[in-house]
């Protein structure tokens, strides 16, 4: 790090530069008026004027590896020009910064985008926009727009035919329109999912659960004081479906299902209505074929996600039919 000052009794001039092996340098410079006080060391008032520049370009991914999201990877080509303006009590900062040529990996969920591009634009009054453009790797367009006026939120994401989950267990394809519109605080995200294609692979048996023992007190210490549970703010209003092609496979058994699902309520307390239900299906029990004669998972709209299941696996053989039924709801 580097920093350097210089004041001529009027103007107060200041610049640093920032290495790191991370590409070039960050620059930075200020200046402001900035009058004797009085003492050894001037103050500036709040009133004076404020100007600057922040510029830097380097590697994404060399940055990247001090921030504290292990899920998650950017990499690309990144410009960042930036100015400082309004006043000491009151400064702003407006301009641009760029991805180029990037690449952006999930590592839970599993997606992978490619030949990212990414510019954002800062105006003097605190208002942004962001543009995205990607593919996944097979080449379909992912797309996103993130616009701030104030308070004031209009963002839409867009993809087409995209696989943006490719797990052991999980693969899907999907088309989305989703739309983030209202205020930064209370925003509602309403849109479209389509899942295209589903690979649902039975690999893993299902892990044991962790006991939840709750709030811990120490005995004798006073009892803490809680705040009431907000509602959550981000209200939601989506469509997810799939008319096929949701396919459940592994453990024996081979199925297809589709799916129609509302969801609204809010991100904290979401309200599920719809159902999942098979096309058709067997599973192999005992080296023998049962049909999945019903299957069905309904979501009731009830404040817990909690849904009805209605599955019958049968077979018949020899004049004696006879299965297996799993009903009522998925917590008993």
């Amino acid at each position: 790090v580097q920093l350097r000052s210089f004041w001529d009794g009027k103007e107060a001039r200041a610049s640093a530069q920032v290495g790191g092996g991370f590409g070039d340098p960050i620059h930075a410079d200020v200046v402001t008026a900035m009058k004797p006080s009085g003492g050894f060391v001037p103050k500036p008032a709040p009133t004076a004027p404020l100007s600057g520049q922040v510029r830097w370009s380097g590697r994404a991914e060399r940055l990247w590896s001090l921030v504290p999201a292990a899920d998650h990877y950017l990499a690309g080509q990144v410009d960042i020009d930036l100015r400082i303006g309004g006043t000491i009590g009151d400064p702003s900062v407006s301009g641009r910064s760029d991805i180029t040529d990037g690449r952006y990996e999930n590592l839970e969920a599993g997606t992978i985008l490619t030949k990212l591009q990414a510019k954002s634009q800062v105006a003097a009054d605190g208002g942004f926009l962001v543009t995205v453009d990607a593919r996944d790797p097979v080449g379909a367009p992912v797309s996103a727009q993130i616009e701030v006026h104030g308070k004031d939120l209009d963002a839409k994401v867009t993809t087409q035919k995209a696989l943006l989950v490719r797990r052991e267990d999980v693969t899907a394809t999907v088309s989305a329109k989703i739309m983030a519109t209202g205020t930064l605080l209370h925003p509602v995200i309403a849109g479209d999912i389509l899942i295209d294609r589903a690979e649902v692979r039975l690999v893993h048996a299902i892990p044991p659960s962790i006991a939840d023992l709750g709030d811990v007190q120490i005995k004798g210490a006073p009892k803490p004081r809680t705040k009431p549970a907000e509602d959550g703010r981000i209200a939601l209003d989506m469509r997810v479906h799939a008319p096929d092609s949701i396919f459940v496979r592994g453990r024996g058994l081979d199925s297809e299902w589709r799916m129609d699902l509302a969801v609204g309520g809010t991100a904290k307390k979401p309200r599920v209505t719809g159902a999942i239900s098979k096309i058709r299906g067997q599973m192999t029990l005992l080296g023998k074929p049962f049909a999945l004669d019903r299957g069905e998972v309904r979501f009731a709209n009830t404040a817990k996600v909690d849904p009805e299941l209605d599955v019958a696996l049968i077979r018949e053989a020899n004049g004696i039919k006879g299965g297996i039924t799993v009903s009522g709801p998925a917590s008993a």
